[in-house]
Parts: C-alpha cells; sequence; structure tokens
C-alpha cells in the first residue's frame, strides 16, 4: 500500500516545476461514513448508524499564487455503513412470534485521490477552504452479522459472523465531490502543522446492483476529521 501512494504522489512530479511553492506532507484521522439508500429495501425497517475508522496518507500541494493552490493527495479510507433492524419469527406454527434484533456491518477498503483546489488566507494562522473530487479505487471489503435474540426466544444464543462482500458486486471506482475547512499553524520556517475537516458527498453507487442480502442501492457519504504535517520544499 506505500508502494502505491507514493507511486501516485510521484505521477504529479510534472506540476513541482510549475508551482510558486511545492509542499509534501502527511495526515492521519478519522472517517465518519453512513449509506444513502436511493432504493430502500421494502418490508425492513433499517436504523441505519455510521461507520468509524482510521485513515491515513500523503499528500502533495503546489501553489498557483499567493492564496491559491492544487493539493493531490493518496489516502487509505474505510468507509462503510451500519444496518440494525428486527425481524419476527415463530418457531412452531400458531404460536406467539418472538424477534431478534440483526446488526450488519459493511466495511469497504479503498485507496482514495482527491483532487483538490485550496484557498489559503492568514498570515501567522492561515485558515483555508477546499473543493473538489475524490476517486477512490476498491481494495477489499469485508461483512460482519450480529443476530441478538429478544427474550423469550427459544434460541437465546446470539449468533456472530464474520466473512468477506462478494467483490464482484462492488464497483471499483467510487466517486465523491469533496468540500473541506481547516487551519494551519508554522511550527519553523520549512514545517507547519494541519489541521481540518472535510464532508464527502457519494456520486455514484458503490455496489454494481442491489446486493442480495441488502437488495438496495446504496451512496457512501462521510466526514473526515484529520492533523498533518507539512513540509516546504521550496
Amino acid at each position: 500500500m506505500k508502494t502505491i501512494l507514493l507511486s501516485v504522489l510521484l505521477s504529479t512530479l510534472p506540476w513541482l516545476a510549475q508551482g510558486q511553492s511545492v509542499r509534501v506532507g502527511a495526515d492521519y484521522g478519522m472517517l465518519f461514513s453512513r449509506a444513502n439508500k436511493t432504493a430502500p429495501y421494502a418490508g425492513l425497517d433499517k436504523q441505519a448508524s455510521s461507520l468509524n475508522r482510521g485513515t491515513f496518507g500523503l499528500n502533495l500541494e503546489v501553489g498557483l499564487s499567493q492564496h491559491l493552490s492544487v493539493v493531490a493527495e493518496a489516502n487509505y479510507e474505510t468507509v462503510g455503513f451500519v444496518d440494525r433492524y428486527t425481524i419476527s419469527m415463530s418457531s412452531q406454527p400458531q404460536t406467539n412470534a418472538f424477534s431478534r434484533q440483526i446488526k450488519e456491518e459493511y466495511v469497504l477498503k479503498y485507496l482514495g485521490v482527491p483532487l483538490l483546489l485550496r484557498y489559503k488566507m492568514g498570515q501567522r494562522v492561515a485558515v483555508f477552504g477546499e473543493l473538489g473530487l475524490n476517486t477512490r479505487f476498491f481494495v477489499d471489503a469485508d461483512y460482519t452479522l450480529e443476530n441478538v435474540p429478544y427474550a423469550g426466544s427459544p434460541s437465546p444464543d446470539s449468533i456472530y459472523e464474520e466473512g468477506t462482500l462478494y467483490r464482484g458486486d462492488v464497483r471499483f471506482i467510487s466517486l465523491s465531490g469533496v468540500a473541506g475547512l481547516g487551519a494551519e499553524y508554522p511550527l519553523g520556517a520549512r514545517v507547519a502543522v494541519q489541521v481540518g475537516a472535510r464532508y464527502y458527498l457519494g456520486l455514484n453507487e458503490y455496489n454494481k446492483y442491489p446486493l442480495t442480502t441488502v437488495a438496495e442501492e446504496i451512496k457512501i457519504n462521510a466526514l473526515r476529521v484529520n492533523a498533518g504535517l507539512r513540509y516546504r520544499l521550496k
């Protein structure tokens, strides 16, 4: 994965000779993602909640003017969603139904390559806003299911299963619009610390067609908060 991240950034080297300033950096943060379901599954009242995972990556910022710059990044991103719902069943005909609470967790792993236009202002403490597009390339996926019985169930034991999503159902490329805000504080002549928050709006469904276990088309939205260091090359 480190080799892939470096390869993506090295492909931007032609920009270096054209920029007024060039900086490289590294970030670590958290992604809080959830599903935007465009075709909800009929018959189940699902309660969606967010999937929270760490993210890290490298970046390159090339200044176009005093305030404007272009930013290219390569990030390892884990996004997805959690579904909770209740199913009712009966152990025998004409007996009282019992319920089980189901929790399904879908975890999608990507190499994210955002390309951003950033506007920055301020001297000692700089603040900035950014807009752009994030292209995610599919790497892997995991799936877990937790089946918890309610009181009175003839099967009192919980069921916990782990597996992998069928990769043929997942689109190789996922696109998201990006909008973010941040601030930067210099630690020296060349080094600065940067913090930020960014929102990813899913532009296409992550699944090629409705999954058999989910039966819906889903876009992934996410909020990212991060901190990192920047080093000025020129």
